[in-house]
């Protein structure tokens, strides 16, 4: 095939646009099609339809629903509505809701005729489906529904009751359209029958559209319902727009003006021209389509909010939806929701442009639509797998969950069991259309029609989150030995719509397990004869191209998700970096968990482009070396990907023979000391480490450790331990910081409450004690979300505070405060304060003793109670008085659900520090939700203040403290605890001087290598005769030989962290002994008691053990910081030049100078001497000029040849992590030769693993 053909190159020829009648051709002929790879077929699908304006033919398309649309409004206006007024009047509104909901059940509205995919039966499929007994459901309840039908059957297989109920329900929705009044008598029964439908198939509550038009039903319960659908509409528009801002709904845009409207009066390419950041190179949104979408997401938010307003400014709020909605229209999207659109303008204009806010005053209605509106939409933005999406309201917002469905052509007789209207697989369908209807004239659709699913999905994988499919059916196909022309695919929305009778981005009713055994149990598949490949929305918070995951499962429909074939988690902005069918995953594992299971977790590349580098033989030793090093587990994230890649690919042979490997090679993205697969670490383990190191015995070396399985798990558990104790040592420094601002906020806190007492009514007054009161909330909430950062995962709070009584003093602050300051309120005083006040401060005095032991509830406990005693108390005191404020029925609900929360962790014995984690985000945020329903209070008049204060000041003053408490945990959320965590650990720990001290430990630990007997070890030919090597042996200009087993093993022991399969002696490769004449190979075949005399037995010759004595070879820290201060030299650009970056080159120790006093050198370099030195010098000068802009100087260079003392290598080796901790950056020059270069793989993995965190790393060359 042509090459242009596939880049979509402007030159070459991707077949004829659509027609009036005819859809976009495909450029390849049959036989051209089938010799195209499944990945080129995609690649030149996705290309096709990016360049023209419209695939399916738009006028044939318009004239279709033109006629639909006109049976919507002639049906409404001629059956049902009383036309002797105008349609805005009350009744002929409600008149109008319901008949929404019977259109739609109807099949005559939503996901009906050609953009529906139905292509048989345009209009009535929805109802004829629901109405026939054995088709699939999806039932809400699957064990009541089956107990409902006597336990005949499978739940998702729909019943003779199931279909009795349907009927009901569509006859109570004609009774209540044609009664002359719309009242409980004719809405209550509708209810009723909607709840037994949604019981057996919750297609049906979700054809109802109850996201929209039932709730609205429910308001018309009440006598302000007009409020409550005010409410309704609003939720609708401002949860839609939170739910675009995320990185996914720019590549809706793209998506959903193709086929649109004006699509074919527009010139071709003219869409991919303005959308497109470059097509064909780069099919991405351009920077004009993110604006867009931004702006377009903001307005869904800022409208609604305007709607809120008085006039003018409430009409800009409602026309501005009206004109969004017509936007959605012309697009025509597909699933047709036209009549959905029209109705939400219908409601724009009469809830806000007839009517003017006000919120609903009944009791009941105010609660439900807490529930639905505000509680439930929460959930579902945050854990979007938990909720569907249009319960959640989250439409059009390409975070969708989709799924497709694989069925071999050999189980096609077993598929066509399933009840339809029409064959799942639609292409089939619109062949037979297009053969009724135009015959010849439709000819030139055939090649389109044919590749019907293959155009859809290529149209769906430009959204980012679907990307992985395509490397999905290439495993797939590989592991059963399929061709992909031996299978059928089908994206789930045209598929479902004749499964399921209705979809509109609704995969949760095909993600349950009842809908996977409905399909066994009707169509007796065998195994690998049909499979769904599901793919997860992603979690909008914490908010970070590195935090939104795609999570995707293939799993044979035999087996079911637990037992995924394929699964994995990819983060989106890898997923976006690619192009639509250019992403490649790397081999996956099995398991019946999504996250972490393909390769690295983060990175996915084809294992084709890395097969050279396994078939390499130079690489085998950095392949060993590397595979140590991932063991150890100091391979950070911050690699440059390219490097990434290779190291893995050198890995693969290694892993697969490993019965031990487990993933801990890439570091957790915001704790780069601490590998992500490590479990949790359980409070006691780490006492018991605690007590290991204080031991006597806690110096043994590791090298009289057994190299047995037990003993290897037990080296990499208490590596895990060593991490988890540097966390909480952080964690506790981080704490410091939040029990400062703790005792600040509790005085600004006394501050206020004695000077509210003590100063006369004024407004400056006022205004000062408002201050105040402002900073101590904030104070107090910045305190919580420092402490929400806590390390959950290894951190037991309970035992953490239990070893630091003096904790609870300041813990005991705020209930402090608050049993002093609200003691006196009635009917419930602060007595849950008191009690939390008297059991923190007990710990604290009897845990400072150590000879009382009182049975005193723990801390964690008693500051669950005075979070109990902060929501509750003050809800049953508002609801005490003889006018309560609107707002305290929804703080009462709020205070209800966050105790329950609390006791549901108490019942459910939670671990210590989820509860505290849990009950004092609730607490603060309940207070936040508070002063922002009393400042709501005040300003509608539904509360007095004190006589004589100021209600604006109060107003003011409840708005900020509201702001001042949700901010800071909203901004956690936002951030990430484990990113806030990092920040703050980068700030209050790492600071340059504590940078080095690191630096000079780490030198240490490196130099304290260990020995094994049998191990390789090199001699100088003059030593063997000597009994004894001296230290001095090393020194000179010849360099030390590199002993990989010796010295690696033992810099890796020394941390704990070795796990290797493999025996020391199997570990060192093979040396080319005429390469070093110098020196002979040996073994160790002695080692005394503590390790620090050796004796070695030379492979060749007679001679005799030769004994090495090393205790004066490690230096303590302390001399090491000295040495590696007092030799510590760096390099000017100014002297620099391209010859001395050739191999050739020779010392240069005199072109570096000492550094000066509080000087920081700025790039620490990394490179390969056998690289390009013209190359290098380029990216040197091009890194210079652009540092030179930026700081006004040229930067300084540590380079080891120059900086180093070529006459005493060893001493400048030895204190090598010291001169990275003083540099501030690492500059990696990247050449050719770098990766395969052992000493630059061991530079790069383990100089990276000295870096502090949040230190930054530049990738040149």
């Amino acid at each position: 095939m042509n090459e242009s053909l596939l880049t979509g190159s402007k030159d070459c020829n991707l077949g004829e646009g659509a027609g009036i009648i005819n859809f976009a051709s495909v450029p390849l002929d049959d036989d051209a099609w089938k010799r195209t790879s499944l990945r080129d077929r995609l690649r030149l699908t996705s290309l096709k339809i990016l360049r023209d304006n419209a695939f399916l033919p738009i006028p044939a398309v318009i004239s279709t629903y033109v006629p639909i649309g006109l049976i919507w409004w002639f049906g409404f206006q001629c059956i049902f509505m009383d036309t002797s007024t105008s349609l805005l009047t009350d009744l002929n509104m409600k008149r109008l809701l319901v008949y929404q909901v019977l259109h739609g059940l109807l099949g005559l509205g939503a996901t009906s005729s050609l953009l529906g995919f139905r292509f048989k039966w345009h209009l009535g499929s929805t109802a004829i489906h629901f109405l026939t007994p054995g088709t699939l459901c999806s039932p809400l309840l699957p064990q009541v529904a089956n107990l409902l039908n006597f336990g005949r059957g499978v739940p998702g297989q729909r019943s003779i009751l199931a279909v009795v109920s349907f009927a009901a329900y569509i006859a109570l929705l004609l009774r209540a359209l044609l009664a002359p009044e719309l009242g409980a008598s004719q809405l209550l029964p509708i209810y009723l029958a909607l709840a037994l439908c949604t019981v057996f198939d919750f297609t049906i509550y979700l054809a109802s559209r109850g996201e929209h038009y039932v709730y609205m039903l429910v308001c018309l319960m009440f006598p302000d319902w007009r409020n409550g659908m005010q409410c309704v509409q609003l939720a609708l528009w401002s949860w839609a727009g939170v739910s675009k801002m995320g990185p996914w709904f720019q590549y809706v845009l793209p998506f959903i003006t193709k086929d649109s409207a004006v699509a074919n009066l527009l010139p071709r390419g003219f869409l991919a021209k303005i959308m497109l950041a470059d097509f064909p190179r780069d099919v991405n949104p351009s920077m004009f389509t993110t604006v867009l979408a931004w702006t377009g997401a903001l307005l869904e938010i800022v409208f609604p909010a305007l709607c809120c307003c008085s006039v003018p400014l409430r009409y800009v709020g409602a026309y501005g939806m009206i004109a969004y909605h017509f936007f959605i229209g012309v697009c025509m999207p597909f699933a047709s929701v036209f009549e959905w659109n029209f109705f939400c303008m219908i409601l724009a204009y009469y809830l806000f442009v007839v009517n003017q806010l006000s919120l609903p005053s009944s009791l009941f209605l105010q609660s439900f639509l807490v529930l639905v509106l505000v509680l439930i939409p929460l959930f579902g933005q945050l854990y979007p797998t938990l909720v569907p999406f249009l319960i959640a309201y989250r439409p059009y917002a390409g975070n969708w969950r989709f799924q497709w469905y694989i069925v071999h052509k050999k189980a096609l007789p077993k598929h066509q069991k399933l009840k339809t209207l029409e064959d799942p697989f639609t292409g089939n369908n619109l062949g037979w259309m297009y053969r009724m209807l135009f015959g010849k004239w439709g000819a030139a659709s055939k090649s389109a029609i044919e590749r019907w699913d293959w155009f859809l999905t290529a149209s769906i994988i430009y959204v980012p989150a679907y990307r992985p499919l395509v490397s999905i059916l290439e495993k797939l196909c590989e592991e059963n030995g399929w061709d992909i022309d031996d299978v059928l695919f089908s994206h789930s929305e045209a598929y479902q719509n004749q499964v399921f009778g209705w979809s509109l981005g609704t995969g949760w009713i095909a993600a349950r397990e009842c809908t996977r055994e409905a399909f066994n149990a009707i169509c007796q598949f065998g195994k690998a004869e049909m499979y769904f490949v599901q793919f997860e929305p992603c979690k909008p918070l914490p908010y970070g191209r590195e935090n939104h995951v795609i999570q995707f499962r293939c799993f044979d429909v035999t087996e079911g998700p637990e037992n995924a074939q394929i699964h994995g988690a990819v983060p989106y902005a890898q997923l976006a970096a690619s192009q639509p069918a250019d992403l490649y995953l790397s081999e996956g594992q099995s398991g019946d968990d999504l996250v972490e299971t393909w390769e690295t977790g983060e990175a996915c590349w084809s294992l084709d482009k890395c097969v050279h580098w396994q078939k390499d033989s130079a690489c085998d030793a950095n392949g060993l070396h590397l595979r140590m090093l991932l063991h150890s587990g100091v391979i950070p994230q911050s690699i440059p990907p390219e490097l990434l890649h290779q190291h893995h690919a050198i890995l693969v042979p290694f892993v697969s023979q490993d019965p031990l490997w487990r993933p801990i090679s890439v570091m957790d993205p915001d704790l780069p000391h601490l590998p992500r697969t490590l479990s949790a670490v359980p409070s006691e383990s780490i006492r018991q480490l605690g007590r290991r190191a204080a031991s006597p015995d806690s110096s043994t070396p590791l090298s009289r450790v057994s190299a047995s399985k037990s003993s290897r798990r037990a080296q990499i558990e208490e590596f895990t331990l060593h991490m988890a104790l540097e966390r909480l040592r952080v964690f506790y420094a981080v704490l410091q910081v939040g029990l400062i601002l703790l005792a600040c906020g509790m005085l600004f806190t006394a501050a206020a409450e004695l000077l509210w007492r003590v100063l006369p009514p004024g407004r400056t007054a006022e205004w000062v004690v408002s201050a105040i009161s402002v900073c101590s909330w904030l104070l107090t909430s910045l305190t919580v979300s420092i402490a929400s950062t806590c390390p959950i995962e290894e951190l037991d709070l309970a035992s953490f505070i239990e070893a630091r009584p003096n904790l609870c003093f300041f813990m005991a602050l705020p209930p402090a405060l608050t049993a002093a300051a609200r003691v006196s309120e009635l009917p419930m005083p602060r007595a849950l304060s008191l009690i939390t006040v008297l059991g923190l401060v007990g710990r604290g005095c009897f845990g400072l003793c150590r000879r009382f032991h009182l049975p005193l509830p723990g801390a964690v406990f008693l500051l669950e109670l005075w979070c109990l005693d902060m929501m509750v108390s003050p809800s049953v005191n508002g609801m005490a008085r003889a006018d309560p404020p609107r707002t305290e029925i929804l703080l009462s609900l709020l205070a209800l659900i966050g105790a329950a929360v609390i006791i549901a962790l108490w019942a459910t014995r939670s671990q210590s520090t989820i509860r505290f984690y849990v009950a004092t985000n609730l607490a603060c945020s309940w207070s936040g939700f508070y002063f922002a329903g009393r400042a709501f209070d005040l300003a509608m008049g539904y509360q007095q203040w004190e006589v004589g204060r100021q209600v604006d000041i109060a107003i003011v003053a409840a708005v900020a403290m509201s702001a001042a408490t949700l901010l800071p945990l909203l901004g956690v959320s936002i951030v990430g605890r484990r990113r806030l965590f990092k920040a703050l650990g980068d700030k209050f720990e790492h600071s340059r001087s504590r940078q080095l001290q690191s630096g000079a430990f780490m030198a240490m630990l490196l130099d304290s290598y260990f020995v094994q007997r049998g191990q390789p070890w090199w001699l100088r030919q003059h030593a063997l005769e000597t009994e004894t090597v001296p230290e001095n042996t090393f020194n000179g200009n010849t360099p030390r030989p590199f002993d990989l087993s010796a010295s690696l093993g033992s810099k890796l022991s020394s941390i704990d962290s070795l796990c290797s399969a493999a025996t020391p002696a199997s570990m060192m490769p093979e040396m080319d002994m005429s390469a070093r004449p110098d020196f002979v190979k040996g073994r160790v075949v002695q080692v005394s008691k503590d390790g620090s005399v050796f004796w070695v037995k030379p492979e060749i010759g007679e001679h005799r053990s030769v004994k090495v004595d090393r205790r004066q070879q490690v230096i303590p820290w302390p001399q090491l910081l000295e040495l590696g201060r007092k030799n510590l030299r760096c390099m000017d650009w100014q002297s620099q030049s391209e010859e001395l970056w050739s191999q050739n080159a020779g010392p240069g120790f005199q072109l570096s100078r000492p550094v000066a006093g509080g000087e920081v050198i700025d790039f620490f370099v990394s490179h390969s001497w056998s690289d390009n030195s013209h190359r290098k010098f380029r990216a040197l000068h091009f890194l210079a000029e652009e540092f030179h802009v930026r700081h006004g100087r040229y930067p300084t260079f540590w380079v080891d040849k120059f900086c180093i003392d070529q006459s005493s290598v060893e001493d400048g080796l030895r204190v090598l992590p010291v001169n990275v901790m003083a540099c501030s950056k690492v500059l990696v020059l990247c050449g050719s030769s770098y990766p395969s270069r052992l000493w630059c793989a061991w530079e790069l993995c383990v100089l990276l693993s000295f870096m502090p965190l949040g230190l930054q790393q530049d990738m040149r060359l």
